[in-house]
């Protein structure tokens, strides 16, 4: 499978293409798979978890 390619022009007036990934995250209920996600998306590590939130 290739990945989809976007293109984009920086600041700088360069073209870059970025790579887009799909990723499916399964789990059962309460074993941290929405963590796992907002970690991904924010590269930043939260040591802990509101169970009354979903993404």
């Amino acid at each position: 499978d290739n990945p989809l390619v976007e293109r984009i022009q920086t600041e700088d007036g360069r073209v870059q293409d970025i790579h887009v990934y799909q990723v499916y995250l399964l789990g059962m209920s309460g074993t941290g798979e929405c963590s796992l996600m907002r970690q991904f998306k924010s590269t930043e590590y939260r040591g802990i978890y509101d169970y009354s939130s979903s993404v």
